[in-house]
């Protein structure tokens, strides 16, 4: 009797998405929308089980970057995180695998915000000294420890990058890092001056 739970709806599909566990937003369970309407949540490490119409429909994680994904059997697709704020689905199957376009958006944002902390990280330190010599003031280190952590965050979401994009993935992995050594040199530097 329990087999009618197992069975699909007449006239409509099982799409099944599932987010694998990861660190970068562990806590927040993401709301899922198809076509605009809130259809669930997916918890870090879930699966939600949905049933959808055939047919060309958007599906996205808070709104953001939607994915179209045309139902015509049922479908798997993967809840991917690519760093914070940097979300989507992606390996949808049957419909080009790895969705490279999508993938591509993802992973160029990703790209756009490590290039972005990268410069941040290497200006700030600058900044500090110049007004540590002129007006003696000098940068809280909790500024230096939010582009740490913003830098390990990338670091996290780059590893759906690992497979896609080797030469990529070095350059970026690089920079993170690099980011992440010149701020821990300027927290010492002035926890230094400080003392």
């Amino acid at each position: 009797m329990n087999e009618q739970n197992n069975i699909t709806t007449p006239g409509k599909y099982k799409l099944t998405l599932k987010r694998e566990k990861n660190f970068v937003g562990c806590l927040v369970a993401f709301k899922i929308y198809i076509d605009g309407e809130q259809v669930g949540k997916i918890k870090n490490g879930g699966v939600l089980e949905l049933e959808v119409t055939p047919g060309q429909h958007e599906i996205s994680v808070h709104k953001k970057n939607p994915t179209n994904i045309v139902i015509d059997r049922d479908t798997t697709a993967d809840v991917v995180v690519f760093g914070a704020n940097n979300f989507g689905i992606t390996n949808i199957n049957g419909q080009g695998q790895n969705n490279p376009e999508t993938q591509e958006h993802y992973l160029n944002r990703n790209s756009s915000n490590s290039n972005y902390v990268f410069y941040i990280s290497l200006i700030i330190p600058f900044v500090s000294i110049i007004m540590l010599y002129t007006i003696k003031y000098v940068v809280a280190v909790w500024v230096y420890g939010i582009v740490i952590g913003y830098c390990i965050v990338n670091i996290v979401g780059l590893k759906n990058l690992k497979t896609t994009d080797s030469e990529k993935y070095k350059s970026l992995l690089i920079k993170n890092i690099i980011a992440i050594v010149v701020n821990i040199i300027a927290i010492v530097l002035t926890m230094t001056v400080t003392i």
